[in-house]
């Protein structure tokens, strides 16, 4: 027996030209192994948190939470006066002028303005990883625009309080 009759014959003559493939790169290769997930040491796969773990992490939720509804409402009351108000002004002026730039920002500052308190929330949860890291930090721009609303806030409640003890002076008169 010779050595030639142990190849298999092709049972047809083989492609020349162009398109030619070399008989070598017709053997398939085994396919690769997929590919595994890296895993987060952030999130550990086991997901039942341990006792300790639930009792640290709602001692500083709790707190954090109590302290945002209060600074929360301060900022968000106040906020929303305005929003409402400055909404209704740019209604008023685009009724006038038929310039209606203003009231579709005003429309979008209010949407913004509504969900403010809200947001508080969910972004204490997100900072807690309660629901992922995913958020992006802030810029200094939003630390300056945090600052300008409190000190607005705190016009506008020293406002209300010097009217309300403008009345309660007047009532006792």
């Amino acid at each position: 027996m010779s050595m030639a009759s142990n190849v298999p014959a092709p049972s047809s003559p083989p492609p020349t030209g162009r398109s030619a493939v070399h008989l070598s790169s017709q053997i398939s290769a085994p396919p690769p192994l997929p590919l595994k997930p890296l895993n987060n040491p952030l999130k550990p796969e086991q997901l039942e948190s341990t006792m300790i773990l639930t009792l640290i992490r709602a001692a500083i939720t709790i707190p954090i939470i109590l302290i945002w509804i209060v600074v929360g409402l301060y900022i968000w009351i106040p906020l929303l006066a305005r929003r409402i108000l400055s909404y209704i002004g740019a209604i008023v002026a685009a009724a006038i002028t038929r310039n209606t730039d203003a009231v579709v920002s005003a429309g979008i500052n209010l949407e913004h303005s509504t969900s403010f308190f809200f947001d508080g929330f969910v972004l204490i949860a997100h900072s807690l990883g309660m629901t992922g890291r995913h958020l992006d930090e802030q810029s200094d721009k939003g630390h300056l625009r945090a600052k300008e609303e409190c000190l607005i806030s705190t016009g506008i409640w020293a406002f209300f309080a010097i009217i309300w003890l403008i009345v309660v002076i007047i009532n006792k008169l």
